[in-house]
């Protein structure tokens, strides 16, 4: 059988009131949920919610590592309001935060548009907790952005990105580029109604020669 490894503390402490107070309060504080970082498991996007798992362990004294228990139905944070939201698809092996409320939220939950007293006395508990998705440093902007604020896929293959100036949308090898200057496209081709209209369009029914074609149609 594995002893116990004597607890840390200040030596000062011992058989001391205060360190009593002290070894109280921290035994409260480990019996409190806060905030950890959490591992996705699954998730279902018609409800919003998600089953997910922590990634730090619980540890005895004596050194031995325990899983903590996983948590489900978690509501999914979905930044937004009641006309406009931003939805994720958050899949398996996604990673993010869970924050605990103050108090019991299952009434609430229930019906976000009525307030209501806490249906228990249970306070600063996971299961009243709401996951928050964290990139978790893996969706850094893609190089020569600046201070544009951008949105867009991990693996740079699409982004939006905007500032003061002006505005550019990255599909693959396409840029488009909106500013007061106008409007560009590089890459790929311009189609209307199915018709080429950029630069490598052609026109039937013209006898080639040096002369320019006249100006648009209104």
């Amino acid at each position: 059988m594995t002893e116990n490894t004597p607890r840390s503390g200040n030596p000062a402490d011992d058989k001391t009131l205060t360190g009593l107070m002290k070894m109280t309060v921290q035994k409260a504080m480990q019996g409190m949920d806060s905030m950890m970082p959490v591992e996705v498991v699954k998730y279902d996007r018609a409800t919003n919610r998600a089953t997910v798992k922590h990634l730090i362990q619980m540890q005895g004294t004596n050194g031995d590592k325990v899983d903590r228990a996983q948590i489900a139905s978690v509501r999914v944070q979905q930044f937004g309001n009641a006309k406009f939201s931003i939805s994720l698809p958050i899949k398996p092996g996604d990673k993010g935060w869970l924050k605990a409320a103050d108090r019991d939220i299952s009434l609430f939950q229930q019906d976000i548009n009525k307030a209501d007293a806490p249906n228990t006395e249970r306070m600063h508990s996971f299961q009243d907790g709401v996951f928050m998705p964290d990139a978790m440093g893996a969706g850094d902007a893609p190089a020569g952005q600046g201070d544009k604020t951008v949105i867009g896929s991990v693996t740079g293959g699409f982004y939006f990105s905007f500032d003061d100036d002006g505005c550019e949308l990255k599909i693959g090898p396409v840029t488009f580029t909106v500013t007061a200057g106008g409007v560009d496209i590089t890459g790929g081709t311009v189609t209307h109604n199915g018709k080429n209209i950029g630069s490598t369009h052609t026109h039937g029914g013209v006898i080639p020669g040096a002369a320019n074609t006249d100006v648009p149609n209104a």
